[in-house]
């Protein structure tokens, strides 16, 4: 089964810098898949997770928090994944992530390691293609 995290519609809790940068998601849609998530059939859920990126440097930020995500990017070594986040993810090299918030507002964070960690249980939500 393969799993991603859908940018849009995923919520972000805060960003808060400490050794790595993590950004914590109040909530994150969640498809599973056979194929290819979001592609393919899918079961769509939400759940709570954290990303963690190393080295980090952050340029902009969001003005008033928590922030509903109405897109975004994830690139590492120069391959992007538009609007999702693969699953499980625990990775070195170019790390570049981008949210769009609300009102044009962007975060742009750079660094050279990624890692994912899902924390609670997920909910079920429905499917994707819808029937």
């Amino acid at each position: 089964m393969h799993q991603a995290i859908e940018i849009h519609d995923s919520d972000l809790a805060e960003v808060f810098v400490e050794k790595d940068l993590i950004r914590r998601f109040t909530e994150v849609i969640l498809f599973e898949s056979e194929g290819e998530p979001g592609v393919d059939f899918s079961t769509i859920w939400t759940q709570a997770a954290f990303i963690s990126i190393a080295a980090t440097s952050v340029h902009n930020t969001f003005t008033h928090w928590p922030v509903s995500l109405p897109g975004g990017y994830l690139k590492i070594d120069g391959v992007l994944f538009d609007n999702m986040i693969p699953l499980p993810l625990d990775q070195a090299g170019e790390v570049e992530l981008w949210f769009e918030g609300l009102d044009c507002e962007t975060l742009h964070i750079t660094g050279t390691h990624i890692q994912t960690q899902l924390i609670g249980q997920p909910k079920y939500l429905e499917v994707f293609p819808p029937d």
